[in-house]
């Protein structure tokens, strides 16, 4: 009975762990793997997403993994987003690389490095149906290399 006891508790405890390792589901995540790790100055990531519910309140990020082989300090993104309507916005993010001193400042994990970009908090939709977001580099290069992915990130907010 006291094996069993330890068995129960120790299953018990890994359910726990695995449940607490597991986090917050995103309501969309999409990820755009670039070639070679080139982003090419026509390449255009498009995510698109449906929005059931204009009550509930969304946080959005954006998150771009690069290497080293990254040559610039920031890199500058235009995001065009298109409405169920058809009404289409753009906005310019300006994410940073690397300090004044060539230090980076993403998380690294072996030779690359992540940046997560929050470009709205709380935001709500006005428009239900499907939104598109389409993501271009405005870098003066064509071709950046170095640039492995990049994801688009919606979770609802807490609060």
């Amino acid at each position: 009975m006291i094996r069993v006891n330890k068995i129960s508790c120790i299953l018990t405890g890994l359910l726990m762990l695995l449940l607490l390792a597991c986090g917050k589901i995103p309501y969309y995540s999409e990820t755009h793997a670039f070639a070679d790790g080139t982003w090419g100055s026509g390449e255009m990531p498009k995510f698109s997403f449906e929005v059931k519910d204009s009550l509930d309140v969304y946080d959005m990020s954006f998150v771009l993994r690069l290497n080293t082989d990254y040559e610039y300090q920031n890199i500058w993104l235009l995001m065009h987003t298109t409405q169920p309507e058809g009404v289409m916005s753009t906005d310019t993010i300006n994410i940073l690389i690397c300090d004044e001193k060539g230090k980076w400042l993403g998380k690294k994990s072996g030779a690359n490095y992540t940046f997560t970009g929050v470009f709205a908090l709380q935001h709500r939709f006005n428009a239900l149906g499907k939104h598109t977001i389409a993501i271009e580099h405005a870098v003066m290069n064509p071709l950046l290399k170095g640039v492995l992915d990049l994801s688009l990130v919606i979770e609802k907010s807490k609060g």
